[in-house]
């Protein structure tokens, strides 16, 4: 049994193939851009918390450093007050 294939057949199958490889190729170039999109955006976020981070130490730091000055404020004026009384039960 043998088959006959024309040429009409062969070029009909040969204008499939070629327009699915051309939608392939679209496929993967589309692929190709989301991956880089994705990578950019990935590499930005990893800016942006990096930048985050370090306003955020610089915050903590500020807000700690002050609540140490307010303290070693206070402590100094209760010793201060505290030198004046012992002076004052010593001169009295």
């Amino acid at each position: 049994m043998t088959e006959t294939v024309d040429l009409a057949l062969l070029a009909k199958l040969a204008e499939q193939t070629l327009a699915e490889v051309r939608q392939l190729r679209k496929e993967v170039a589309d692929v190709r851009t989301l991956a880089l999109q994705s990578t950019e955006f990935t590499r930005r976020m990893e800016r942006r918390v990096n930048e985050l981070k370090d306003d955020l130490e610089l915050m903590l730091k500020s807000e700690l450093m002050g609540q140490l000055t307010n303290v070693e404020s206070r402590i100094e004026a209760s010793i201060d007050g505290l030198s004046e009384r012992g002076s004052a039960i010593e001169a009295g």
